[in-house]
């Protein structure tokens, strides 16, 4: 897949039509398992390895414009842990809608993916989804690293043995110690009523959840390279 990474392209060129890669990160505490900003580092990371795992086929007739990973994020709930940073709802809102807002402003886009790395940046890129489909009537199709994770079993993780092993595996580090989780138990209910935590709630594989994602970014290329706009 021929890849344009803005970070270090010294041009695009205006003739092409782009499919763009957006990767949201954090960075937020991480209760001194797990550096501030392994949310940005697994995004970022994944992006890059999804991007490469689509067979050429796929995207013949299009570039990929990878945009550089974005640090921060909507971390209100991790607020109480010094150095954490939190963007306001509304702001990261705006802040998102004025990066789309500049590349259609000269380039031909065909459609969008986020790949998101922090489980508070969802509801925000959910909503943002169908303003922007009801503005551009383009694909904006969101790839939740942690949702992806819980279809595979894991209902909930923060600084835990998956996400752990996951950053290791993408970092090439090689770990024998034996991780323990605390375990998380939820009763369904929404919203904020105790105190959060590191642990779990279930265990999967990093091995299983890259795996899933690329069948998942695979779909996401096919919906836009077939998607027709009106």
């Amino acid at each position: 897949m021929d890849v344009i990474d803005l970070s270090s392209a010294t041009m695009v060129d205006e003739k092409f039509e782009y499919i763009v890669v957006l990767p949201l990160g954090s960075t937020e505490y991480h209760f001194n398992k797990l550096p501030f900003s392994v949310d940005t580092f697994i995004a970022d990371k994944l992006a890059k390895l999804l991007i490469h795992s689509i067979d050429k086929e796929l995207s013949d007739n299009y570039k990929v414009l990878l945009l550089p990973v974005l640090p921060y994020g909507s971390s209100i709930e991790w607020l109480e842990w010094p150095g954490t940073i939190s963007i306001k709802l509304q702001t990261y809102y705006e802040f998102i809608s004025d990066i789309i807002e500049s590349l259609e402003r000269r380039l031909r886009i065909k459609g969008y993916i986020i790949v998101n790395g922090h489980g508070g940046n969802y509801s925000i890129i959910e909503r943002y989804a169908q303003w922007f489909w009801n503005k551009y009537h383009k694909p904006f199709i969101v790839i939740d690293i942690w949702r992806a994770a819980s279809d595979l079993g894991l209902k909930y993780c923060h600084a835990c043995c998956t996400e752990i092993k996951l950053y290791n595996t993408l970092n090439n580090i090689a770990s024998d110690e034996k991780c323990i989780d605390n375990p998380i138990e939820h009763s369904g209910l929404r919203g904020r009523y105790s105190p959060l935590s590191a642990g779990a709630e279930g265990n999967i594989e990093p091995h299983d959840l890259v795996e899933y994602l690329k069948q998942l970014f695979a779909k996401a290329i096919t919906i836009i390279a077939d998607s027709t706009h009106s």
